[in-house]
This record gives C-alpha cells, structure tokens and sequence, in this order.
C-alpha cells in the first residue's frame, strides 16, 4: 500500500473568510450539468448528505488495538468517535476487521518504528522502514501521520505522531488525523491492491481531507464550513487559481503518475482535492466518491469510474469542477 502522509503544521493557517449561515436551504445541485448554476449549495449539499448517511447507519468496525509510546500523551482523545464517525460514512463499504492504531511523540519514535516494523515487515507494500522518523523529525515538527495495510493479513494500522503544539489546534484534538488515516484503509480496501498511480493523488488525500471535516462535523454545518475553510485557506483570494490552473492541476497531461504533482506546492493536492471532492460528493453523496474506488479495484480506469458515477467524460467533467472551484474561490 502506498504511504499516505500529511503534514499538519500548516493547517494553523485562521480562516479569513467569515463563514455565514444560510438564510435559506440552497438549491442542490443534481449533475454535473447544472452544478455551476447551483454552486452555492455544493457545500451545505455535500455535508448534509454526509451527515444524513453518518446519522443513519451503523459502524462497520472491526477489533482495535492502540499502542501508546510510555513518554507519549495523544493530541485527542475522540480517536474513537472519528473513526466511528467515518466507519458509519462508509457503511455500504468493506472496512478493516483488525485496525492497530499506534501514538507516539518525538522522544517514543524509535519505539513507534520497532512497532510499524512489527506489523508491517515487508508485507505493507512499500519500504516502511523509516516512517516514524518521516513523521516525527524534532520536537517542533512532530505532526505527520500515515496509514498502511498489511496485505498478507489484511490488518490496517494507523500511526499517529503527538506534540505539545499538536494539543493546542482544535484539529487534531478533534481528531481530524484519525478520520483522515482511517479513510485511507478504506480506500485501500476498495482498491483490492490495485496501484495507486492509476488515481489522481488530490483524489486520494484531497478526498481524506473532505472525509475528515464531514465526519468529525457531522452535526454541524457551521463547523464543516470553518474546517473546510481552514484547509483552504491559501486559496481564497489568490488569482493564481483559474479555471485553466485548476484543470491542469486536477487532470496533469503527464497522466495520473503521483510524480505529476511534485511541481506543486505540496499541500494543494489537500486543499484544491477537498474543494474537487467537494463538488463530486455534493452531487452523488459520499458513496459516489468511494464508488470510483471500487470501480477501480474491479479493473475500470479512473476516466471510466468517474463517467460512470457523474454521467459526464472525466475530459468534460473536470473543465465543469474547475470552473465551479475557482468561481466560487472569489466569493
């Protein structure tokens, strides 16, 4: 599996932006043919659908099992509110039957590595055997966290660092980390092992982090608007992001390599993938997104899995989200 990896020093970032409530409900939009007309109801549309389906089912989750290092104190204390959170998102879909999630701050991390080597040894599908460190540089810059899967037993972990200024962001002690990570084994899941340079990389991560503001805010929209805002908070007011720039960023002519990406700035595979996300789930709801996964791990591209879930070519869909994401950038 491939690593997935977030650095959250960034996400300090304050909104600039107020966040106003809605007078009214907005108008949903219903395709990718009338999304633009209705753009103002793509996020109230895309988290009420999650929040219906977060209501509404029950978790999937399987037996886990935390590790904590001895000099350690976890940022949250909701781990298991998020990933229930999440799991209930993502009902309708295959999830970990054994899920370890293992903490550790700067002074625990050869302990954190000792423990990732033993639940992945060579079967996490990739050299995992300084991840610890990559999470965890200093005491300043202690902040990353990944998640993996063994594919010879199936297990899912997810490795979270912790820190002094980790304690003091809402985030992460509202346990946005974990929802993130957790999302991952699921798409892991969906994909049957398929390779990930078959999906664009803002889908993977852009998607975790629409993932986490959905479900750790089901119960209010005020407070997935101001997370969602957080994250995006480069973006607002910048003229960089045009329609043309969204596009290339979003459907790169290299193809769908994660190498594509490395001449961007790093977070905006985060950011603009939330925004893109956003659109997508605000017409076909969270299960459209994780649709295009499974599709996937059954042989389809991702041109053909998005087609089949948004009725539009991927060539067509991407200049209509483009065009939604860098309009609505200037409100």
């Amino acid at each position: 599996m491939r690593r997935f990896f977030v650095s959250f020093l960034a996400l300090t970032l304050l909104v600039s932006l107020p966040i106003s409530a809605f007078a009214a409900t907005p108008v949903q939009p219903t395709s990718l043919k009338d999304v633009q007309k209705k753009s103002q109801g793509i996020s109230y549309w895309s988290w009420k659908k999650a929040s219906e389906k977060i209501a509404q089912n029950q978790p999937k989750l399987g037996n886990i099992t935390t590790q904590i290092g001895t000099r350690t104190v976890p940022d949250t204390q909701r781990t298991s509110e998020a990933v229930n959170a999440v799991s209930r998102l993502y009902a309708n879909f295959e999830q970990p039957t054994e899920l370890v999630v293992i903490y550790a701050n700067y002074l625990d991390t050869e302990w954190g590595q000792s423990m990732i080597d033993r639940f992945c040894g060579r079967d996490c599908g990739y050299d995992t055997s300084s991840e610890a460190k990559n999470m965890c540089r200093s005491s300043q810059d202690c902040f990353g966290a990944f998640a993996a899967r063994n594919q010879r037993t199936g297990a899912a972990l997810m490795y979270q660092t912790a820190s002094d200024e980790g304690k003091r962001q809402p985030q992460r002690v509202a346990a946005t980390v974990e929802a993130h990570e957790y999302l991952h084994t699921i798409q892991d899941i969906a994909m049957k092992n398929s390779n990930y340079e078959q999906v664009p990389r803002w889908f993977v991560e852009g998607g975790a982090n629409w993932v986490q503001a959905a479900a750790v805010y089901s119960a209010s929209f005020s407070k997935y608007r101001s997370e969602r805002n957080r994250i995006a908070a480069e973006l607002f007011g910048s003229k960089m992001y045009t329609p043309k720039y969204l596009e290339d960023f979003l459907n790169p002519k290299s193809g769908f390599s994660w190498k594509s990406w490395d001449k961007y700035e790093h977070w905006r595979i985060y950011d603009i993938g939330m925004l893109a996300t956003e659109v997508m789930t605000s017409i076909g709801g969270p299960d459209s997104f994780m649709n295009v996964f499974s599709k996937i791990g059954q042989g389809k591209s991702f041109e053909e899995a998005f087609e089949s879930e948004y009725s539009m070519s991927w060539k067509q869909g991407v200049k209509v989200i483009s065009r939604v994401i860098a309009s609505n950038l200037k409100q």
